[in-house]
């Protein structure tokens, strides 16, 4: 019974259960009036048959018909688990060294800063909220070539930061510091570089 259910319209599954009720009830019309030598033929005892049938097939036909929902619920939630699960839309950067042995991947709203250190680079980001750095053997000028974002700029001899995630700036005289979230220590701006983070500043606060 519960194939009769399956890839049915309303309209295609009412006819079928009618169909199947119909020829249940005259096979056993016809098998009751065989085995009484035809004693109850008349049409009357037929459509008896056939609403007393229906009553009883209620339940079977409810019942299957739970059942196959079930089933195909079932494979519905199967077959949304076995898509690749996509994150929302987010804009990552690949920051690689220059043997291009190593890279870091991450989301660009969890970069912090970046910060020169000898031949190498630390880069800072958030790991689940957590502020945690790393390091990379490559040059300031290679980072910012790689990352070609307009949001992601040079700031200091020493520092690359990420301007998206500036909550506050502080301001003396021709000095300037860059406050970041979960960063407990200021980001300096040097003079070479003022002009452009307050051009930047001043186009996101119009």
């Amino acid at each position: 019974i519960p194939l009769m259910f399956e890839n049915s319209t309303v309209f295609g599954l009412i006819i079928r259960i009618v169909v199947e009720l119909i020829l249940l009830s005259v096979f056993t019309f016809l098998y009751y009036n065989i085995l009484g030598n035809f004693h109850d033929w008349k049409l009357s005892s037929y459509f008896e048959f056939l609403f007393n049938i229906s009553a009883i097939a209620i339940i079977p036909f409810s019942m299957a018909l739970l059942f196959s929902n079930y089933q195909n619920t079932k494979r519905t939630v199967q077959l949304l688990e076995l898509q690749p699960k996509f994150e929302l839309t987010d804009t990552y950067v690949n920051l690689q060294s220059n043997n291009g042995k190593e890279h870091i991947t991450l989301r660009l709203s969890n970069l912090r800063y970046i910060e020169a250190m000898d031949n190498y680079v630390l880069v800072y980001h958030l790991d689940k909220d957590i502020l945690k750095k790393q390091i990379l053997r490559t040059t300031m000028k290679d980072i910012e070539n790689s990352l070609k974002s307009q949001s992601v700029i040079r700031c200091h001899r020493s520092f690359i930061v990420n301007m998206n995630v500036v909550e506050k700036v502080k301001r003396l005289g021709h000095q300037m510091e860059l406050y970041l979230p979960q960063v407990t220590s200021p980001i300096p701006v040097s003079r070479s570089f003022l002009s452009e983070i307050e051009t930047i500043l001043d186009v996101r606060h119009k």
